[in-house]
Order: structure tokens, then C-alpha cells, then sequence
């Protein structure tokens, strides 16, 4: 994103929270690039989310995918109304 040094200036909180959420922020002048906004550091992950992050918490039991599985967790729902 190219953004004007006025414009920088008026929000530049919003430009450091977008390069540090990766975008790549430049600021010029009169259209002509000057300086070029980046995070000192990526921004670290958060180490709950993503793949695996509930192997060894979440443990199924085996056939709880199973179509009798299935046809079961309905009836119990059916059985409320």
C-alpha cells in the first residue's frame, strides 16, 4: 500500500498495526517513494491455533465418525423436540 506522507502522518497507528499484520506499507511523497514501513520482527503465531494443536487434548473414540454415529446423535436430538 502507497500511502501519501500526510496521510502517513494522520495515521500512522493503523499503518504500523497493518505492516505488522504483513502489508507492505510505503510512504511517499508527492508520489515519489520515500521510506518503507516494516515490523522489527514477524509477528509470532499463536502456538494454540493451527494443525495438531489438540492431539493428545481431544481424544475420539473409535467409530465416532461412524454412519450408526450419526444416526444416533440425531435420534438423541429428535427424542428433545
Amino acid at each position: 500500500m502507497e500511502v501519501g506522507i500526510k496521510a502517513a502522518k494522520a495515521g500512522l497507528s493503523r499503518l504500523i498495526k497493518a505492516a505488522i499484520d504483513g502489508e507492505n506499507i510505503v510512504i511517499t511523497d508527492r508520489g515519489k517513494p520515500l521510506v518503507r514501513l516494516v515490523p522489527e520482527a514477524p509477528k509470532p503465531k499463536d502456538p494454540r491455533r493451527g494443525y495438531g494443536s489438540l492431539k493428545n487434548v481431544l481424544n475420539l473414540p473409535p467409530g465416532w465418525d461412524s454412519p450408526e454415529a450419526d444416526k444416533e446423535l440425531l435420534d438423541t436430538f429428535e427424542d428433545l423436540d
